[in-house]
């Protein structure tokens, strides 16, 4: 998926190169850092209305087309979230009821399909629960937080 994640990326700031960029050192990034390579089998990003660990605690904030020319990213915190959702919904509300294929992006932007690469664990398989909790399997291990 990384190479569908890259393309877009590309076709991103081939369509607005003046707010858009996937160069990777910061200094004199212009705009938006479309990061691509964080679509990847280890990798983590945050979701629609996480929280930012900034000062002001801004808020990941789906948006509507419409508001990304004139969007500020101050507007989205802890604080304003609840109105913001009050006033325009769940812009995520709905996302899961419909399947959709990337087929037909893998055609447009010309690019191959692959399965991740993934290495072989060496060995017997392990038992996970053993060198978790060790000896004391099943017995609490301090005190609950419950």
């Amino acid at each position: 998926m990384r190479e569908i994640a890259r393309a877009i990326a590309k076709s991103i700031v081939a369509l607005v190169p003046e707010i858009a960029t996937t160069q990777w050192k910061v200094a004199g990034r212009p705009g938006v850092f479309v990061d691509y390579g964080q679509n990847a089998f280890d990798r983590t990003i945050a979701s629609a209305y996480s929280i930012r660990p900034v000062p002001d605690a801004r808020a990941s904030a789906p948006l509507r087309w419409d508001e990304v020319p004139a969007v500020e990213p101050g507007d989205f915190t802890m604080v304003t979230m609840r109105d913001r959702i009050a006033a325009v919904g769940d812009l995520t509300a709905g996302m899961w009821e419909k399947a959709v294929s990337l087929d037909p992006l893998f055609d447009t932007l010309n690019v191959k399909r692959t399965l991740p690469k993934r290495k072989a664990r060496s060995g017997p398989p392990r038992d996970w629960r053993a060198e978790y909790f060790g000896k004391g399997a099943g017995q609490q291990r301090g005190p609950s937080h419950r």
